[in-house]
């Protein structure tokens, strides 16, 4: 985990998941792929980082029962990202820790 003013991160070589609110009744948060996943009923917002590569892909989680077999698909995704296993040369990445 790496603590931030506005977030905590997950971090396995670069992050790959972030928390960024904890509201009343819900946590948001967002993973980071190197495409957006636009077809699915997880994600309420998916943007690119300008002059890189990569999509953070925002979410809402109300209850237990949002964390379904979809967002856990996503997380593993998100976790080898956060591996650079998308990446061949690993010293070109963008992301810093």
């Amino acid at each position: 985990m790496h603590p931030a003013k506005t977030r905590i991160a997950f971090v396995a070589d670069i992050r790959f998941c972030s928390i960024t609110k904890l509201g009343k009744d819900f946590i948001e948060g967002g993973f980071l792929f190197d495409k957006p996943y636009h077809k699915n009923k997880c994600f309420y917002k998916i943007y690119r980082i300008p002059q890189t590569e990569y999509y953070p892909h925002l979410f809402r989680l109300y209850s237990k029962k949002d964390i379904d077999a979809e967002l856990k698909k996503f997380m593993k995704l998100a976790y080898a990202i956060g591996k650079r296993k998308h990446i061949k040369n690993t010293s070109k990445t963008h992301l810093m820790k």
